[in-house]
């Protein structure tokens, strides 16, 4: 040690020198190896006699040097030792962090447990040998037996039927439970496979299509993991004939540029309806044509269009389809086209705008499928989320079978037992035929691991009868006459159909029918005829026999009606309908009458048919002089028959009486049926008092009623009476009314009164007869359209305008309405008013201080069963200029309704005729015009030229949209677009549209819109 003068730094450098030699000790330390061996011990196992067992030991190298093993050896050579690729001879290397992996193998015909040693020398300087337990396990095996080994049904087409197999263990007692897995196996060309797609044949015809699956291969490669075979038919194969298909299930094919031949058609088609399925992809134009022959000759209604598809896009306008189970998107990729899918064809999928790209159809036994676009390729697969999964399904759709299902497919059985399944044959939706499949049997039974029980199905054609309708009705026939109708007998089965005969259960259906034959697809004509012998309803039951086997006897239900016969004499006791005539576009009247009635009536009920494509009910009756204490209402139930009723409680009608007990009114609703058309007007269903009439028949005739002549009460002669009576026919609703100085009898009134011929009667058309009267002229044919005085002239529209004056109360209980004159001489004019009936009852219409009116009528209409409207109408032959009140209505209020006289709240003016009405709709409210939206007017109806439409407008600046469109609701004419003042506006249409050429004859409507409302008002135009 060298001495130092400083204690404390010597120290320093003794522990510096200390610390020095112990690292270079360490550093001097020689490297060495390490073997780490896992597992510890390994099983094999366990396994059945002679079976091979594997598995495999970890040799590790975790020390810092190489590891060099020695001679390996096991105990018993029922094991042996190896690595991956040889045996381990001794000197084998193992580099530091390496591993060396020792496969290890047991076989053995000793059943048991066997466990020997593995010893592993090595230079591992620790543990120079290790040893490892081997334990192999050998266990008795299992043995399978199925029966039966075959199984043969014979069945008809749509029979279910179940049979049994078993399948049991035989091995030894000490043996393993015995697992197994059952499979439906198709064999090529009959049926198709149920289950997995082991066995399942595909061809890729690239003959015809696309020539390789290289762009397909996530589709094939997925389907072959199934198990399925895909197989590329080679370019110089030869024709597609019926020896080639026989050896697969489907039929692939994509872009299809080369055309069949019309024999390669004819064997798919044979092909496709004994079982084949059949996959269609592609969207090249060339492709489409060839598509469509081979869909036209295989039964097909899927069609290609060139029209193109919505691509690059997914859609989830799926269908549902056991194709499209589970699918809630496909991608679409670039070209598609569309597909025209008409029944019996499905849609799969649409594009985005609703377009076909996917379809589907059953024809025969077999199934297609057609893509218009590649969807199903790599790149489809890869855009779309759920394309694979649509690729899968469509083929184990296209190859699919129903006929034959197990009831489990999987089970474990103990030796000495047997466990049962249960086998459903289903040959719902098979024809006639031969089909086989092999039930595969996959089990640990180390000699048979697999067994094929061949399983045979022969469908025997069976009759199947179908008769349409389900129900015959034969409407009203008269009276003892007969009516004939018929059914048809459709034989939908795959063999001769035998009808043995039918039958009926009364006397009054009957067929005379002989036993006859139909062959399959065949049809044949039941008639049955059916004779009534009075009124009133009718019903049986036709019974048709057949040997259908599951459907021996049809039954048809019958109805029918018997009514009376037009042809006979109406002899009394009877009630009928009196002949009557009327024109187009007018109402007029249908009298009931009866005579001879045996007892008193005092109630009565019947119906009256007539045909609807002529005439409708107006929804107006009026009393008979019989029933002037009766109610008598009708209502149109249904078009062409009307219900009548009447019923009184003091009034009645004695024995033995003639007479009128209704009026029905009606309008011609063919304008374009010529003269001469008729209408049989039909009594039936009497009830009540009427129970012993007889019913008759009367005729209705589309006459050329004369027209606007003015003689309204057919005297050859122009009189004031004639205009009084056009202004009745105004108040009454258009309809003459039952008034003996204006005849009243139906015969053309209101045409007659029609002066102007505008298809309607009102107070201008009586002015026009008055003012005729006056010139002294003759009747002669639309006196009004000729200046024969209507008041303002037709075309331009009415000048003079009334308002409604301040009202007031007339004592308590009276509330005054004026009538003012704001501009023109009102010569005529017609007001439609409506009056709350709860709250106001109608008093009466006097005239103004002034006076001077021809005539001045007013009254209740209730016409078309508003019970609330009143019509008022007045003329002024001598025109004086009057101003202020014209005329003054009176309405009494309602004790109990609270009304208060001074304020007319529940009054309003409707409609306005032959002037204009320029206040408020509703008395003492605020000023302006109209104030009621909506069609005021619209005519004539039918036109040969032009069009009136009068409108009303609620509030100023409400925008109006007026326009004519067809049928369709396409726009014909806009007649008005734009905000209008409130009130009441006149537009005229001259029949032509938007470009100005004449519109088409036929129906079209006038469409009104008026802030958020619309009215609609149908108008005919003639040429």
């Amino acid at each position: 040690m060298i001495p130092s003068r400083d204690r404390g730094r010597s120290a320093l450098a003794l522990g510096a020198l200390l610390v020095l030699a112990l690292f270079t000790l360490g550093s001097v330390r020689s490297a060495a190896p390490s073997l780490t061996i896992t597992p510890p011990t390994l099983t094999l196992g366990p396994v059945f006699s002679n079976q091979l067992a594997q598995g495999t030991l970890l040799l590790i190298n975790d020390g810092d040097s190489v590891l060099t093993l020695g001679d390996l050896s096991v105990s018993d050579p029922v094991f042996d030792i190896g690595s991956r690729s040889s045996t381990i001879p001794p000197g084998t290397k193992i580099d530091p962090a390496e591993t060396l992996t020792v496969d290890v193998s047991f076989l053995t015909a000793v059943q048991g447990t066997t466990t020997v040693t593995l010893t592993v020398p090595s230079d591992d300087p620790v543990n120079p040998e290790q040893t490892v337990s081997l334990v192999g396990i050998v266990l008795t095996a299992p043995s399978v037996a199925v029966s039966p080994d075959s199984l043969n049904e014979a069945l008809g087409s749509g029979l279910v039927v179940t049979r049994d197999l078993s399948i049991t263990n035989v091995g030894a007692p000490s043996a393993a439970d015995l697992t197994w897995t059952i499979s439906v196996i198709p064999v090529a060309g009959s049926g198709r496979a149920a289950g997995p797609l082991d066995g399942i044949s595909i061809l890729w015809d690239r003959t015809h299509g696309q020539t390789s699956t290289t762009g397909w291969r996530t589709l094939a490669d997925s389907l072959e993991a199934l198990g399925a075979t895909v197989t590329e038919i080679p370019p110089a194969s030869g024709p597609i004939d019926s020896t080639l298909l026989s050896n697969y299930n489907m039929y692939w094919t994509v872009d299809a540029s080369a055309a069949w031949s019309a024999e390669e058609r004819t064997a798919l088609g044979g092909w496709v309806l004994n079982g084949g399925g059949v996959l269609l992809l592609g969207d090249n134009g060339t492709s489409l044509p060839n598509f469509n022959a081979v869909l036209t000759d295989m039964g097909s209604a899927i069609r290609y269009s060139t029209v193109p598809a919505a691509g690059m896009s997914n859609t989830t306008a799926i269908q549902s389809h056991p194709v499209t189970q589970g699918i809630s998107s496909v991608y679409i990729g670039v070209g598609p086209r569309t597909l025209t899918v008409p029944s019996p064809a499905s849609r799969l999928f649409d594009d985005v705008s609703g377009n076909a790209v996917g379809a589907v159809e059953n024809v025969g036994l077999g199934r297609i499928v057609a893509y218009s676009d590649e969807v199903l390729d790599d790149v489809g697969i890869a855009s779309g989320t759920q394309n694979l999964q649509l690729g899968l399904q469509t083929v184990e759709w296209l190859v699919s079978t129903s006929w034959l299902s197990p009831d489990v497919t999987s089970g474990a059985v103990a030796p000495g037992s047997t466990q049962v399944v249960t086998l459903t044959f289903d040959t719902a939706g098979l024809g006639a035929g031969e089909f086989d499949v092999n039930l595969r049997i996959t089990s640990n039974d180390a000699v048979n691991p697999a067994l094929d029980i061949p399983v045979h199905l022969a469908i025997a054609g069976v009759p199947d009868i179908d008769v349409v309708p389900a129900a015959l009705a034969f409407g009203s026939v008269p009276v003892l006459t007969p009516g004939t109708d018929s059914v048809v007998v459709h034989n939908v089965g795959d063999d001769t159909l035998n009808v043995s005969g039918a039958s009926t259960d009364g006397v009054y259906f009957a067929t005379a029918l002989a036993p006859f034959t139909l062959p399959p697809a065949e049809s044949a004509y039941v008639v049955v005829t059916f004779t009534p012998d009075s009124l009133g309803a009718f019903g049986d039951t036709l019974r048709i026999s057949s040997d259908d086997p599951d459907e021996a006897e049809v039954r048809v239900s019958l109805a029918g009606t018997g009514r009376v016969d037009c042809n006979l004499p109406c002899l009394a006791p009877f009630a009928t309908p009196r002949d009557a005539n009327g024109a187009a576009n007018f109402l007029f009247p249908v009298d009931v009458e009866i005579s001879g009635n045996p007892g008193v009536i005092r109630s009565f009920g019947f119906t009256m048919e007539y045909d609807p494509a002529l005439l409708q009910f107006s929804d107006t009756v009026n009393a008979g002089n019989l029933t002037q204490g009766f109610v008598v209402s009708a209502q149109e139930n249904q078009p062409g028959v009307l219900t009548c009723g009447a019923f009184t409680v003091s009034d009645s009608i004695p024995a033995d009486t003639t007479g009128t007990v209704a009026q029905l009114w009606f309008r011609v609703t063919c304008p374009s049926c010529s003269l001469g058309s008729t209408s049989e007007l039909i009594l039936d269903n009497f009830t009540n008092d009427f129970a012993g009439l007889s019913a008759c028949c009367g005729l209705f005739t589309l006459s050329a009623c004369p027209t606007g002549t003015g003689d309204v009460n057919t005297d050859d002669a122009l009189t004031p009476q004639d205009a009084l009576c056009a202004l009745k026919i105004f108040l009454n609703g258009g309809a003459a009314p039952p008034d003996s100085q204006c005849d009243g009898n139906g015969d053309c009134e209101p045409e007659i009164a029609d002066a102007d011929c505008d298809g309607q009667v009102t107070p201008g058309d009586a002015l026009a007869i008055q003012d005729a009267w006056l010139a002294g002229l003759s009747p002669s044919s639309c006196i009004g359209a000729s200046g024969g005085g209507r008041a303002d002239g037709a075309s331009a529209g009415p000048t003079a305008a009334l308002s409604w004056g301040t009202p007031r109360p007339e004592g308590d209980e009276v509330l005054v309405l004026p009538l003012v004159a704001v501009q023109g001489v009102p010569r005529a004019f017609g007001l439609e008013v409506s009056a709350d009936p709860d709250r106001w009852e109608w008093i009466g219409m006097t005239a103004g201080p002034e006076g001077g009116w021809t005539h001045l009528e007013a009254g209740p209409s209730d016409r078309g069963g508003a019970r609330d409207r009143i019509r008022l109408g007045g003329l002024d032959a001598a025109g004086a200029s009057r101003r202020g009140t014209v005329a003054e209505l009176r309405f009494r209020r309602r004790p109990e309704s609270g009304a208060d006289p001074a304020g007319p709240s529940g009054i309003r003016v409707e409609r306005a005729f032959d002037i204009r009405f320029d206040g408020a709709a509703e008395p003492g409210s605020a000023g302006g015009p109209v104030a009621r939206p909506g069609l005021v007017a619209v005519g004539p109806v039918p036109t040969s030229s032009s069009l009136e439409v009068r409108f009303g407008v609620g509030r100023t600046s409400e925008s109006v949209d007026l326009r004519v469109v067809d049928v369709s609701g396409r726009r014909v004419r806009q007649l008005a677009a734009a905000p209008y003042a409130s009130g009441e506006h006149r537009i005229v249409w001259d029949g032509r549209d938007d470009s100005g050429r004449r519109g088409a004859a036929g129906i079209y409507f006038v469409r009104l819109q008026v802030g958020e409302e619309t009215w609609t008002r149908k108008v005919v135009l003639l040429r």
